[in-house]
């Protein structure tokens, strides 16, 4: 499994309340620590994201999931839902 790289960190650091300015997603890899109990992503899923600008997409593999995508914007450093 991949290990988080330092933006990985960067963000998990927002996360936990630490405010982080001009947040880059651009080769970021991540996986979930939890999920819904009937989800089907779990911790072996890792997501891949691009940013160009404020347009963020992922790629998504692993565990019960073959391949996904996923696109959004950044808004004001707020991910916006990704569909």
């Amino acid at each position: 499994m991949d290990q988080p790289d330092q933006y990985s960190t960067v963000l998990q650091k927002n996360i936990n309340g630490m405010q982080v300015k001009n947040i880059q997603l651009d080769k970021v890899k991540m996986n979930v620590i939890q999920t819904a109990p009937n989800g089907v992503v779990n911790a072996l899923t890792i997501f891949t994201f691009a940013q160009q600008d404020h347009f963020v997409t992922a790629s998504y593999s692993g565990g019960k999931i073959f391949k996904g995508y996923l696109a959004s914007t950044m808004v004001n450093d707020k991910l916006m839902s990704l569909n």
